[in-house]
């Protein structure tokens, strides 16, 4: 009977604190989140590098779950079985009833079940947003106006940080609010007709063949033979670039910002018809 408890007790020891499991399982759910974003956030790129009108995609996880549940199963069975002595002078004298065989069994299961609940980004004005910003991350000519559209997102929820992640995508500053007022846009964008090109993020490399890409890649990414792939000296350029993707895909706009830009877009849209 001893071995068989110590190897109970190995099991017991070798399953580890429930609290010490679930803290570890669920800091490696919230760690996927960041590797998610930036997976996201190449994909669009090789999506948009081989159609520039293609629409991009892009979700945020709302809720994780993070389900654990470890059994231990024992089982055992015993045999009572009739003993004969065959040698006994009187036949059945010497029978006896005895334990003939025992069986014993350990069954340890472990499950975990990790759930993501993501919630796509569908509102048509944030889709032409991103595909703006991952155009003129590509290199991909754009217009005046669509870059106005651009600033437009970022003027709509101005943050502290705003001015950091517009320059992350075109490499100018965010214009004051000022110049997104109806009365000044016409001052500010008056050519809409103009092309507004930037070369393409030095940190965004692209090529046609699989072996081509490093094998030390962070991130990669292929659309129709396509591919794109981001090294380890540019993971921080990767980084400022989704967050200012976040920073455009989380927009909260109240009620009074949604009135005031679309009445900002109904004299924008004129603008550009009258040119």
């Amino acid at each position: 009977m001893r071995p068989s408890w110590l190897l109970l007790l190995s099991l017991i020891l070798l399953c580890g604190c429930q609290e010490l499991q679930v803290r570890q399982k669920s800091n490696l759910l919230m760690a996927t989140v960041p590797s998610l974003y930036y997976q996201e956030v190449v994909d669009n790129l090789a999506l948009i590098s081989v159609n520039e009108q293609a629409i991009p995609f892009f979700a945020t996880p709302t809720q994780g779950t993070n389900q654990q549940s470890r059994q231990l199963q024992m089982s055992s069975v015993s045999a009572w079985g009739l003993i004969t002595n065959a040698s006994a002078p009187i036949f059945g004298l010497l029978d006896q009833f005895l334990f003939t065989s025992q069986q014993a069994s350990i069954t340890p299961q472990i499950q975990n079940v990790q759930t993501f609940q993501l919630s796509p980004v569908i509102e048509a004005s944030k889709l032409s947003t991103l595909q703006i910003a991952f155009r003129i991350a590509l290199g991909a000519p754009t217009t005046n106006y669509e870059v106005f559209r651009l600033g437009q997102a970022f003027n709509a929820h101005r943050g502290p940080y705003s001015n950091k992640y517009f320059e992350a995508i075109t490499g100018m500053r965010l214009p004051p609010k000022e110049d997104f007022e109806p009365a000044n846009a016409k001052a500010k964008f008056d050519r809409w007709d103009n092309l507004f090109t930037v070369p393409a993020k030095s940190w965004i490399h692209t090529t046609e063949r699989k072996r081509e890409v490093s094998r030390n890649a962070c991130f990669a990414a292929e659309y129709c033979g396509k591919w794109i792939w981001v090294g380890p000296d540019d993971f921080g350029n990767l980084c400022e670039f989704t967050l200012a993707i976040l920073d455009v895909t989380a927009a909260a706009l109240t009620a009074s910002r949604v009135a005031a830009a679309s009445l900002l877009d109904a004299v924008v849209a004129g603008f550009a018809t009258q040119k």
